[in-house]
């Protein structure tokens, strides 16, 4: 049976070379190869866009039975609570 050549390792410790860089894409030389809304993201540190008006974390303190039943639907119960607590207040019942 015959042996199979043995494989290169690499130090994963090592700078790339310029040519693995350029097989990398622009990007991999700096920011400024990127695009401007990329750049951008970049810049501030990436993550979701900023919003005008995010959510605030609360805590709430519910009976039993009602959280069941929010939860009966599965999964985006929190994001149904805000839609009927938002209804109550658009209908001024709060």
């Amino acid at each position: 049976m015959k042996k199979k050549p043995k494989r290169k390792t690499i130090d994963p410790h090592r700078p790339f070379t310029a040519a693995e860089l350029d097989a990398m894409g622009p990007w991999m030389h700096g920011i400024d190869g990127l695009p401007k809304e990329l750049r951008d993201a970049v810049r501030r540190g990436i993550g979701r866009p900023r919003v005008e008006h995010p959510k605030e974390k609360v805590t709430v303190r519910l009976d039993r039975e009602v959280l069941l039943a929010l939860r009966a639907n599965g999964k985006g119960w929190q994001t149904r609570l805000n839609a009927l607590l938002r209804k109550a207040v658009a209908e001024k019942r709060i």
